[in-house]
């Protein structure tokens, strides 16, 4: 059996940033692998892989893609395929270092700072500003933000209804939110 696509069986539903991600995955396999069976694949040469994976990402990158491999790893021993699950016991390895925590997001005292000088820039010609501060009081994704029109706002009772998100990264326009329960009414006090 050759590496397949399960993620278009089993995963086709999901967001498309998340389909393209386990996309991703299958395409780092093919390109290492090439045609070699699944049942051919040691742990040797699975670690051998995420080793060379792991060169210039952190290891938070090379966990994803373990996770994904792993899932089809235990589908395909389900499945009866094959029998040994070689990526168990692998050494996730990475030379870059993880992002800090105070490196992926403001803490409450930049925040009020960045609130502050947002506020103090606003005018009707700098819509950008508007759009920061709407993020950063409602904490909306960016393509939130952006798939935001006017029916999305309700003055009366101060709520935005976010029920899709715009497309910027492929720029095919409006699209669905990440999953169900992103679709949701905010109140802004």
């Amino acid at each position: 059996m050759l590496w397949k696509a399960p993620h278009q069986l089993y995963k086709s539903n999901k967001h498309i940033n998340t389909y393209i991600r386990y996309s991703n995955s299958v395409e780092r396999v093919k390109e290492h692998f090439k045609d070699k069976p699944i049942q051919k694949i040691t742990r040797a040469d699975y670690q051998i892989f995420l080793n060379a994976y792991g060169k210039g990402k952190s290891r938070e990158t090379v966990r994803k893609l373990n996770t994904h491999i792993r899932a089809c790893v235990r589908d395909a021993i389900e499945e009866g395929n094959i029998t040994i699950d070689f990526t168990r016991k692998v050494e996730l390895n990475a030379s870059n270092s993880a992002k800090k925590s105070e490196d992926k997001h403001l803490n409450y005292n930049d925040s009020v700072k960045l609130y502050k000088e947002l506020f103090n820039r606003l005018s009707p010609s700098t819509s950008t500003y508007h759009l920061i501060l709407l993020g950063l009081v409602s904490g909306l994704r960016f393509g939130e933000l952006t798939g935001l029109t006017t029916d999305c706002f309700d003055f009366k009772t101060n709520q935005i209804k976010v029920y899709r998100a715009w497309d910027y990264k492929r720029g095919t326009g409006f699209g669905p939110l990440k999953n169900e329960q992103s679709e949701r009414k905010i109140s802004i006090e």
